[in-house]
């Protein structure tokens, strides 16, 4: 994709520095297909592992209500002050 403006034009543009849009654009243009793997470019193995992380989140947190629901249903009755 080819502009009219230049580099610096853009970046204000952006609102980002002149600096870091040089840096990825050099960094693109060395690697365009893995120059920024945080974009969805990660190894299935990484990916899993933050699924597994969020699964476990989840649980932690089932768990943790599950724990608290025990102890207010475990507790005993409470007496009836006017009997």
């Amino acid at each position: 994709m080819n502009s009219e403006k230049t580099v610096k034009e853009i970046a204000d543009d952006l609102g980002i520095s002149y600096g870091n849009l040089c840096k990825w654009r050099a960094v693109y243009l060395k690697d365009q297909e893995g120059g920024f793997p945080g974009h969805g470019n990660i190894p299935g193995s990484e990916r899993e592992y933050k699924k597994l992380q969020r699964e476990l989140a989840i649980v932690k947190e089932e768990r943790d209500i599950l724990k608290k629901a025990t102890a207010i249903f475990s507790q005993s009755p409470r007496r009836n002050r006017n009997s």
